[in-house]
């Protein structure tokens, strides 16, 4: 596969991933009743607690599979400059 289809395919997994993501959650916020919008503070504190961790475990997935990368084009940049001064 050339780049131009890795990138076609990555932001077409993208898009339909936020839509799904704003259809399944966004829609229960949009269609909650009144009574929900006014709530103690310490509930809506409660509430921030899972979207933390999702945000922690999909953010440190990205930062290790970004290091990851980065740690194995380095390595092999290294060893195709190594190659080409034998030569």
């Amino acid at each position: 596969m050339n780049k131009n289809r890795h990138q076609f395919v990555f932001t077409f997994g993208m898009t339909i991933g936020i839509y799904i993501y704003v259809n399944i959650f966004m829609s229960k916020a949009a269609h909650a009743n009144a009574s929900n919008w006014v709530q103690p503070v310490t509930e809506q504190k409660g509430q921030l607690f899972p979207f933390i961790w999702i945000l922690l475990i999909v953010g440190g997935c990205i930062g290790i599979t970004l290091t990851y990368v980065s740690w194995r084009k380095y390595k092999g940049e290294k060893k195709s400059k190594q190659d080409k001064t034998v030569d």
